[in-house]
């Protein structure tokens, strides 16, 4: 305690001296804390510079007139160059420096210039000790149109290792690597300069891999990477060894473990990724890929105004003849726990589903149907002109798996009939609920509570908990507000409350037309009233 209370009494005495003695000497006092140990000791050579930046076991980064340096632990110089910065020390004992024109060089810890200031970028260095460094090298251009030369620049990366030493001259566009397979993927050109594509790789521990230059080179996946040279597909593994040799038109992605492979002859084959042909080539051709193992296959009577399309397994064999025309992609539906594909007939316009062997579990009598949700699909089916050359309407309904079919509460179709082909309908509300079982005819949910259906050749009115508010009784239903109902009994025309549950018009006129909520005309006897309601 006594001690402390001397240090304190010492430092604001000291303190007290510096402020009133202007000409006191900076260094003795320094010096007196110090020896009393108030400050740290330091060797004198830190006080010659502007700034201590980072400390390491070994050495110091130091500032001293504008520029930074590498000290020993005394202080001492390593590097008598100085830099505009110096980047942190990584694990190999590295930094990156930047001279006055920022660009980039490597030092040791021992200061030691090991990679001039030559780059305009060094990254970091991986686990094959290599770094990839960048540099962008200058050219003239001459604009079209124009007769002076303007200086643009190409970027050229290479590899570095952690002696400084360039593995690979910076004379290339990109370098890309390729963690899983421990692999640079190595771009020659750059599009702009129209010197065509050339791709290759190297390794670290082997060097450049022989065969390795293609045009393309594309992502590696579960080992092997579909190549291009001059304009055949290929395949090769991470070793660049070729698995299939560079000869056919195209290669594609492999899909459950099979590569599909067409030929100039425009037939399909598929490949494992041994490079092994599990379905030969053959005269049908494969469009589609294997997804929940079927693929999609042509006649090949074939062509884009009529595809003849048929479903193959895995093993080559054809799970149906070629009945259907476009087959979409297989799809998991999670809320039905099923697998099913987009398709129909291939004289037919019309679509339903089908599973994976080809069996219709929707009839197609669809124009298209795509899924909704909670277990429904929702289906459009177009109506044409007499002479099929024009779409004139669009119904929308909803189906589930075992057919029944909805119409959405509040949703208006077009007049007229609905469709040929479509069954009984339902009522859904718009959470997907069922307010009423298919048992109608038609519906037409003209008001969110009041909706015209159908039973047989009769028409009525119910509201969305299915409860009657005009019997189905009527030839002809026209629901003109919630409550005022247009009816038709043996072609004369009345006027029903619903509200009121009564006909307030009698039946007994040819025509009805709606003018407001008071009030309508009618035609009788070829003459027009205005009618009160």
């Amino acid at each position: 305690m006594k001690k402390i209370l001397v240090f304190t009494l010492l430092f604001l005495t000291l303190g007290a001296i510096s402020h009133f003695a202007r000409d006191i000497d900076p260094q003795s006092v320094n010096d007196l804390l110090k020896r009393y140990k108030i400050i740290a000791s330091k060797p004198d050579v830190y006080y010659s510079y502007d700034q201590i930046s980072r400390t390491y076991p070994w050495g110091l980064v130091a500032k001293a007139d504008d520029a930074y340096f590498l000290t020993d632990l005394d202080g001492n110089k390593l590097n008598e160059r100085g830099f505009r910065r110096i980047h942190s020390f990584d694990e190999y004992g590295l930094a990156k420096v930047e001279n006055s024109d920022r660009m980039v060089g490597l030092i040791n810890t021992r200061g030691e210039l090991i990679a001039d200031t030559l780059y305009n970028d060094i990254e970091e260095f991986g686990a094959d000790q290599l770094a990839i460094v960048e540099r962008q090298v200058p050219y003239t251009r001459t604009p079209s149109g124009s007769e002076s030369q303007q200086i643009h620049y190409k970027h050229r990366e290479g590899l570095i290792d952690t002696t400084g030493k360039l593995v690979i001259e910076p004379e290339y566009f990109n370098l890309t690597y390729l963690d899983e397979q421990a692999l640079y993927l190595i771009d020659y050109y750059y599009y702009g300069e129209k010197l065509g594509s050339r791709r290759s790789l190297y390794s670290a521990t082997k060097g450049w891999l022989e065969n390795a230059t293609y045009d393309s080179i594309g992502p590696f996946k579960e080992g092997v990477a579909i190549v291009t040279k001059d304009g055949r597909d290929g395949l090769i593994n991470a070793n660049a060894d070729i698995v299939i040799p560079p000869i056919y038109d195209t290669i594609f992605e492999a899909s459950e473990g099979l590569m599909r492979v067409d030929n100039a002859e425009g037939q399909s084959a598929f490949f494992n990724r041994d490079g092994v042909s599990v379905i030969p080539f053959r005269d049908y051709r494969i469009p589609t890929h294997f997804k929940y193992g079927v693929s999609v296959v042509l006649s090949p009577e074939s062509n884009q105004m009529r595809r003849q399309s048929a479903l193959m397994d895995r093993e080559g064999t054809l799970l149906t003849d070629y009945v259907f025309g476009t087959v979409e992609p297989f799809t998991y539906y999670e809320d039905v726990d099923n697998v099913l594909a987009v398709a129909g007939p291939h004289n037919s316009r019309f679509k339903g589903l089908i599973n994976t062997y080809g069996d219709y579990i929707v009839d197609p009598k669809y124009s298209d149907i795509e899924y909704d949700r909670r277990g429904y699909f929702r289906t459009k089916t177009y109506v044409f002109s007499e002479d099929r050359s024009t779409q004139t309407k669009s119904f929308f309904y909803f189906t589930d798996l075992e057919g029944r079919e909805f119409v959405e509460l509040g949703h208006q179709n077009p007049t007229g009939p609905k469709p040929d082909g479509l069954g009984r309908l339902g009522i859904l509300d718009n959470e997907r609920n069922i307010i009423v079982d298919p048992i109608y005819d038609d519906v037409r949910p003209d008001f969110d509570n009041t909706i015209k259906v159908q039973q047989g050749q009769r028409w009525g009115v119910i509201d969305r908990r299915n409860e009657t508010l005009l019997p189905i009784d009527y030839q002809a239903v026209e629901i003109i507000t919630p409550s005022i109902v247009f009816v038709s009994q043996g072609g004369r025309w009345g006027v029903y409350d619903l509200s009121a549950s009564r006909l307030i018009l009698p039946m007994e006129y040819d025509e009805l037309e709606y003018v407001s909520l008071t009030q309508i005309k009618g035609r009788k006897n070829d003459q027009w009233r205005d009618l009160d309601i």
